[in-house]
């Protein structure tokens, strides 16, 4: 059944929630299918998704929910469960994610943005693969979430 049929039947639900609860459900089953990380298989360009910027080192991409505006998931190829368990031999490609984050904002015509790194399970890491969050077009408020 389409989503919007499911909204049409007088579902309690808005779309966007049962559009959001399809698309987790769609990335557990591939997870499982693929029996490797998420952003690996995007990487890898084994999952499809809407990749706006890659070179040798790094892919960025929307996120599947976002929140904000402009919503943008940047990592590195190579696979590095968080910040916390990166090296010293991870300097260069850190600096790189940074640098591509500003370069991506900047084709966005953010002028202001956020960028965050959750690391770990308590800070609201899902996806054990190093990642960032960049986000922008809208105001944000400080504390942090």
């Amino acid at each position: 059944m389409r989503v919007e049929n499911v909204a049409k039947a007088k579902c309690p639900l808005s779309v966007d929630i049962i559009q959001q609860a399809f698309t987790f459900i769609y990335i557990f089953y591939i997870i499982i299918q693929m029996k490797e990380c998420i952003f690996c298989g995007i990487a890898a360009g084994k999952i499809q998704s809407q990749i706006i910027y890659q070179d040798d080192d790094i892919v960025a991409f929307k996120d599947l929910n976002p929140q904000a505006p402009a919503h943008i998931l940047i990592i590195p190829i190579k696979h590095i469960e968080s910040l916390a368990s990166s090296s010293e031999e991870d300097c260069v490609l850190l600096g790189k994610l940074q640098l591509a984050a500003a370069k991506i904002a900047k084709e966005l015509g953010l002028k202001d943005f956020r960028l965050v790194a959750n690391n770990g399970k308590g800070a609201g890491q899902s996806v054990f693969h190093l990642h960032y969050h960049l986000m922008g077009g809208r105001r944000f408020m400080w504390p942090a979430g």
